[in-house]
This record gives structure tokens, sequence and C-alpha cells, in this order.
């Protein structure tokens, strides 16, 4: 009987024991331990959350770094190719420009010559005895000279090509060159008694000089070869 009492003591003190371990003191300390572990876990989560956002900030700024590098050689290959189309429109408008000086001159050559032509038939005096049909061939070969010289002028004015005018004008060496000398008493120093070659301005600009003779008096040479150069 003694023995079954202090097995029952023994319990109830264990009981108690039990019951002290279950205290509220206990339970806060419990209920504290469980919230630092829950701050931990939190801190843990949150440092490997910001590992990861600078692991893909790092990302995107390496993305963004290589998009810039093809952006920027994008962009020195459209600068390249707008020069190089710059250079070869240039090229193409100075073909043309020197393809079209070309065709004018041969033009102009051609006017020089059908000029002259007409004048030589114009200063051509006929024999007397000449037939009228030989006259009057010849009468037509001269309209038909005056008529293409015409169109030719046209030609030429339709491309702002004018004649620099010369003939009782002084000498302008921007212009002119004098290639012969003649005395007109009558006449100023330095002015244009004749054309050899007629000279010619493109938009106002000059296209060929013109060749001139001028005239000069003994007290002025010096001023007059010095225009000619």
């Amino acid at each position: 009987m003694q023995a079954k009492n202090e097995q029952l003591l023994e319990q109830f003190e264990n009981f108690l024991q039990q019951a002290e371990q279950l205290s509220p003191e206990n339970n806060d300390a419990i209920e504290k331990a469980s919230k630092q572990i829950d701050l931990y876990q939190l801190f843990s989560e949150l440092s490997a959350l910001k590992t990861e956002v600078k692991k893909e900030a790092r990302q995107q700024k390496e993305t963004i770094t290589h998009f810039t590098k093809i952006l920027d050689t994008l962009q020195n290959s459209n600068n390249q190719l707008t020069q190089e189309l710059g250079k070869a429109e240039s090229q193409r408008k100075n073909a043309i420009i020197q393809a079209k000086k070309d065709l004018l001159e041969g033009v102009i050559d051609l006017n020089d010559r059908l000029e002259a032509t007409l004048i030589s038939m114009e200063n051509f005096k006929p024999p007397f005895m000449e037939r009228k049909a030989s006259r009057e061939f010849h009468k037509g070969v001269q309209q038909g000279l005056a008529m293409t010289l015409r169109r030719v002028e046209q030609l030429l004015n339709s491309h702002d090509i004018t004649p620099v005018k010369a003939i009782g004008k002084a000498v302008n060496p921007h212009t002119m060159r004098v290639t012969e000398l003649k005395e007109e008493v009558k006449q100023p120093d330095g002015i244009v008694l004749e054309e050899i070659r007629r000279g010619y301005l493109h938009q106002g600009k000059l296209f060929r000089l013109a060749e001139v003779v001028a005239n000069k008096h003994h007290n002025n040479e010096k001023e007059i070869h010095s225009n000619a150069k």
C-alpha cells in the first residue's frame, strides 16, 4: 500500500512539473521563439529575393548594353551608307554635268562651223554669167544654213547658254582673251573690234572664253597686252 501511494505521489509530481512547463510564461517564451523562427525565415527569403533581384538587374544591364552596342553599330552603318549614297549621288550629278558640258561644247563647235560656212557663202560673189538655177541653189543653201543656225541657237538658249557680248565692249579679261591687236585711231583703247571665236556663258557663269581683236594706240600698248594675258 505504501508503495502504491509513493507511485501515485510520483505521478502527481510529474504532472505538476508538466503543468509548470505549460504555464503562461513558458507559452510566451514558446511564442517568442516561434516568432524569432518566423523572422529568420522572412529575412532569409528577403535575402534570397534581393540576390535574385540583383541577378536580374545585372542581366537586364547586360542586355541593354548589348542592344546599345547593336544600335550604335546600326547607326554607324546607316551614317556610312548615307555618306556613300551622298558621294555616289554627287558623282552621278558630276558625270551628268560633264556629259552635258561635253555635249554643249560639241553643239557650240557645230554652231561655229555652220556660222562660218554661212558667212562664207554670203560673201561669195557668183559670176555674172552663172546660171539662174545655180544662183537659186546657193540662195537655198544659205536659207537652210540660217534656219539650222536659228535652231541651234534655240537649243543653246534652252540650256541657258548665252553668247558673250564682246564687239564694241571694253576688253574683259574674265570673259575674253585678246589674240590680236589693231589700231583704230577713231576707236577708244581696249575696245573689241572683232570676234575671232565667240564666247559663251552658262547660267551667267563663264563657259567658254571669247577670242577677240582689241584696239590699241601706241601710247597704251602695255595696258592692252596686260589685259590680253
